[in-house]
């Protein structure tokens, strides 16, 4: 089940080198946050006040709705369903269209907030270990030796081990399918801990 899960996160990824959809690029007079996701990005940082010490590095944006049984076409000509309910993009991509922010463009605004939360969360730790040495060297510590550590792998994989426990979505497969051993959950326990008390200088002692 872990290895069906991963190789999942995998395949997504593949979608990922698409061309991609939702608005015009490098729109700069387009606010950070857009408006209509204003209040559940303030929830993120809320809720993980690690997060929020960055919150001048992110960017949240509404995309192309979710349009479920989409068929897209990929780079080799294959057809698959387009069901992402986000796209990401690292501050220096070049499709980035909020140049100079690491950006979530959310799809499935339709929802509800909670989920919109979850998933946009889920997202903003995608860029964590880029601004956070600290929550990079516990993801490192986490993430299982059997998922490649070259950057393409790592990044996708271990990101979606990560996600599957600390901002689950609403099916929960991760933990429902048990994913999670025992040791790691104490591990992922301790960074659930870090990102709600700010950072390591909050940290209980041990737990760094």
């Amino acid at each position: 089940m872990a290895s069906d899960l991963l190789a999942t996160s995998a395949m997504v990824d593949e979608r990922r080198k698409t061309p991609k959809g939702g608005r015009p690029r490098g729109l700069q007079s387009m606010p950070q946050v857009d408006p209509s996701l204003a209040p559940i990005v303030e929830a993120v940082f809320q809720q993980f006040p690690a997060l929020a010490k960055h919150r001048d590095k992110f960017s949240a944006i509404q995309g192309r709705p979710m349009l479920p049984g989409m068929v897209g076409l990929g780079p080799n000509g294959k057809t698959w369903v387009d069901d992402r309910q986000l796209e990401s993009y690292p501050i220096d991509e070049s499709w980035n269209p909020m140049p100079g922010y690491y950006t979530t463009e959310l799809y499935n605004t339709a929802a509800p907030p909670a989920e919109q939360a979850s998933l946009i969360a889920g997202d903003f730790l995608h860029f964590l270990p880029s601004l956070d040495p600290q929550w990079a060297a516990m993801k490192d510590n986490v993430v299982p030796k059997e998922i490649p550590r070259d950057d393409h792998a790592y990044v996708v994989q271990g990101d979606a081990y990560l996600r599957g426990y600390l901002t689950p979505d609403a099916a929960d497969e991760w933990r429902k399918a048990g994913v999670y051993k025992p040791d790691q959950i104490k591990q992922l326990d301790v960074m659930a801990e870090y990102l709600r008390r700010q950072g390591s200088s909050l940290l209980p002692t041990g737990a760094r």
